[in-house]
């Protein structure tokens, strides 16, 4: 059988598995999967078909900006100042300069849910946004995406994983949740390998004057 989409996902993993009593869990254990996927301390999931730009804008006078929905990680951010487009520096939340009085950002960072400036924007800037979005969890209404796709083995060896923890048979459970995590690494490396290509040519981006 082929692991094409969400319904195939639920049918392998009871075929592995032999436990289709467990049929009416299976959502469950696809939500878990991808919890553990995407947040998991060691090695989360992150790639190139992750990545997404997005325009916010500041509010003067406040120094934080929500994060767009489906946020896993920034990647890199702009922002837009009298027709020219200057990078900002991302630091740790624990490392993020801070600036008195109000500008032009030139830092950021992101903490709980924003992101937060060095400096409080004096006017309203577009930011130019870089970061990792979740993929489309996966349901009957959205039954495929890139990770399943792509990496069809990371769903099933993580679902199964969260089948054998729920029967309470935890060796067989981390051992599909480490040949999960090679998984996931190997897909990072795979792509991290890829990432590099000739410097494309175009606008520089400089320091913010």
């Amino acid at each position: 059988m082929a692991l094409a989409n969400y319904a195939d996902l639920k049918a392998t993993v009871i075929k592995f598995s032999g436990r289709d009593d467990l049929s009416d869990n299976m959502d469950d254990f696809i939500l878990l999967t991808e919890e553990s996927i995407f947040f998991n301390e060691k090695s989360p999931l992150r790639l190139r078909a992750f990545e997404t730009t997005t325009q916010l804008s500041t509010v003067a006078g406040t120094k934080t900006v929500a994060l767009p929905s489906g946020y896993l990680e920034a990647r890199s951010s702009t922002i837009e100042v009298s027709g020219g487009e200057f990078s900002l520096v991302l630091y740790g939340a624990s490392a993020l300069p801070t600036v008195s009085g109000s500008g032009i950002p030139k830092a950021f960072t992101v903490k709980g849910t924003n992101i937060e400036f060095d400096k409080t924007p004096d006017a309203v800037y577009t930011i130019n946004f870089t970061y990792y979005a979740q993929p489309t969890a996966l349901s009957s209404g959205s039954p495929t995406n890139t990770v399943l796709t792509n990496h069809p083995s990371i769903y099933l060896d993580g679902c199964l994983s969260q089948v054998y923890k729920f029967t309470g048979e935890l060796d067989r459970s981390e051992g599909y949740f480490n040949s999960m995590l090679r998984s996931v690494r190997g897909a990072n490396r795979g792509d991290r390998d890829g990432r590099f290509s000739p410097a494309p040519q175009g606008r520089v981006r400089g320091n913010i004057p």
